[in-house]
C-alpha cells in the first residue's frame, strides 16, 4: 500500500483591485488631514476673533479713562468757581454726575474685557487668569488683494476646499473600484507531491503547478457601481456648494475690511481732528468763562465716543481680515 504526502501553497493575485484600493487609502489621509486643519482654522479664527474683541475693550477703557481725567479736571475748576462764586452748585453736580457716568463706563469696559479674557482662556485650554494685557496692531490695515486673487487662494489653499475634493476623490476611486469587483481574481498554487511504496518498492516525487480562474456568469455589480456613480455626483454638488459658499463669505467679508477701513481713515483724517480742536477750545473757552460746563462737557464727550467708534471700525476691519484669511487658507496682502 503506497503512501501519498503532498504540500501546496496557493496565492490569490487581485485583478484591477489592489490600485484602486491604495489610491483609495492615500485620499482617505489626505481628507482626514484636511479635517484636522479645518478644525484647526475654526479654532484659529475663534480664538482670532476673542483676541480682537478683548484688545478693543482694552483700547476702549484706555479712552474712557482719558475722558474721566477730563471730566475730573473740569469738576474740579467747577468746585474752585463755585467757591469762589463763579459759578452754580448745579453745574457742580453736573460735573460731579458727569465723573460718574465715566466712572461706570469704564466699570462696564472692565467687565468686557474680563469676558472676552476668560474667553480666550476657554478657546486655548488656559489656567484662569493666565491672560493678562493685550497687545496688537490697530492701526490702518492691510491692502486687500483683488477678490479674483482671494477667490483663486481659496480655491488651492482652504482646509474645506480641500477636504471636500479628497472626498470627491475617494468617491471616484470607489466607482473604479466597483467597476473591478467583477473581475475575477486568479488564484496560482505550487508544490510537491511523494508517493512511497510504489510497486518495486520505489518512491516518486513530483512538483505541481496550478491556476484556477472563477468564472462570472451573472455578478456584473451594476447596483454597486451605481450607488458609487450616484454618491460622486452628490458630493461633486457638495464641493461646488463649498465654493460658493466660501466665495460668498469672502465677497461679504471683503466688503466689511474696506467700509471700516475707509471709514476709521476718513475719521482719523477729518472727523477726529475736528473734534480734538473743537474739545480743546471748549476746554479753554471754560477755563476762560467763555463757554458753559454743559457745553465744555458735550464737546468732550463727543470726542471720546469718536475715538471710540473708531476703535470699533477697527474692530470690524480685523475681524473681516481674520474671516478673509481664514477662508483663504492663510495670510493675504500687506501693510
Amino acid at each position: 500500500m503506497g503512501i501519498d504526502a503532498s504540500l501546496m501553497a496557493m496565492q490569490e493575485i487581485e485583478i484591477g483591485k489592489r490600485g484602486p484600493r491604495v489610491r483609495e487609502a492615500v485620499a482617505e489621509h489626505s481628507e482626514a488631514v484636511a479635517d484636522y486643519f479645518a478644525a484647526r482654522w475654526a479654532l484659529g479664527l475663534e480664538v482670532r476673533k476673542a483676541f480682537l474683541e478683548a484688545l478693543a475693550a482694552q483700547e476702549a477703557i484706555a479712552l474712557e479713562r482719558e475722558g474721566l481725567d477730563l471730566a475730573r479736571r473740569l469738576e474740579g475748576l467747577t468746585a474752585r468757581a463755585a467757591g469762589a462764586g463763579a459759578s452754580t452748585k448745579v453745574e457742580l453736580l453736573e460735573a460731579r454726575v458727569e465723573v460718574s457716568k465715566a466712572e461706570l463706563a469704564i466699570r462696564d469696559r472692565e467687565r468686557d474685557l474680563a469676558a472676552w479674557k476668560r474667553r480666550l482662556e476657554a478657546l486655548l485650554d488656559l489656567p484662569a487668569g493666565t491672560v493678562a494685557g493685550l497687545r496688537g496692531p490697530f492701526g490702518p490695515g492691510v491692502l486687500l488683494p483683488p477678490l479674483p486673487e482671494l477667490r483663486a487662494l481659496s480655491e488651492k489653499r482652504n482646509p474645506e476646499v480641500r477636504r471636500a475634493a479628497a472626498r470627491l476623490e475617494r468617491a471616484r476611486i470607489a466607482v473604479e473600484r466597483e467597476e473591478a469587483r467583477p473581475i475575477p481574481d486568479v488564484t496560482v498554487s505550487a508544490g510537491a507531491m511523494h508517493t512511497e511504496g510504489m510497486e518495486g518498492g520505489g518512491s516518486r516525487t513530483s512538483l505541481a503547478f496550478g491556476a484556477s480562474l472563477p468564472i462570472p456568469l451573472l455578478d456584473a455589480n451594476r447596483a454597486g457601481v451605481a450607488a458609487a456613480k450616484s454618491r460622486v455626483r452628490m458630493l461633486e454638488e457638495e464641493a461646488h456648494a463649498v465654493l460658493r459658499g466660501i466665495h460668498g463669505e469672502l465677497e461679504r467679508a471683503a466688503e466689511d475690511h474696506e467700509k471700516a477701513r475707509a471709514d476709521a481713515l476718513a475719521w482719523r483724517r477729518g472727523i477726529l481732528p475736528d473734534l480734538e480742536e473743537a474739545a480743546r477750545l471748549a476746554r479753554r473757552g471754560y477755563e476762560g468763562g467763555k463757554f458753559s460746563l454743559p457745553d465744555a462737557l458735550e464737546r468732550e464727550r463727543k470726542l471720546v465716543d469718536a475715538r471710540l467708534a473708531v476703535v470699533r471700525m477697527d474692530l470690524e476691519r480685523e475681524k473681516a481680515l481674520a474671516e478673509i484669511e481664514a477662508a483663504a487658507g492663510g495670510p493675504v496682502g500687506g501693510k
